[in-house]
């Protein structure tokens, strides 16, 4: 098992950047397991939180980046903080749908399949944002001279 405080010894090493985001994977996995039938909204929406941190660094266009990763063990740690010792938590919309073990594990399961690439068909901010830059790099298809960014 992974802990919060190894993972943060780890990001320094950009080498290692996906061993870190996989470690992050299996501790949100574990915790959430653990946590499944009686998950909390405090839990919830701190896992959701670190969920998203980790799908941005998956998907930053700059990389190798560790600033997303930060801020999702930042709500990582939020998350895995005793009942006791939690601020008080605001109240929470009443219309706001509730975050469910299995929307966590979608998301958690989406970032795993851009990571081990088993579905490569499926769209990325990085991927849409590269068709993007191709296709008004080469309006009325005039070719400026620029980069082709997608490839």
């Amino acid at each position: 098992m992974h802990s919060v405080n190894a993972i943060l010894l780890q990001l320094p090493n950009m080498n290692k950047l996906d061993a870190v985001r996989w470690a992050v994977v299996e501790l949100i996995r574990e915790q959430l397991h653990r946590r499944r039938d009686s998950l909390d909204e405090w839990e919830a929406s701190h896992f959701a939180n670190a969920i998203t941190m980790l799908a941005m660094n998956v998907n930053a266009l700059h990389q190798p980046t560790t600033a997303w990763l930060r801020l999702c063990l930042v709500d990582l740690q939020n998350a895995l903080t005793p009942d006791g010792a939690r601020p008080a938590a605001p109240v929470r919309d009443a219309n706001s749908a509730p975050i469910t073990f299995e929307l966590l594990m979608e998301a958690l399961d989406a970032i795993v399949r851009q990571l081990d690439r088993r579905d490569p068909r499926a769209p990325t901010p990085t991927s849409a944002f590269r068709r993007y830059l191709d296709r008004i790099s080469n309006v009325g298809n005039l070719d400026f001279g620029a980069a082709k960014f997608s490839g």
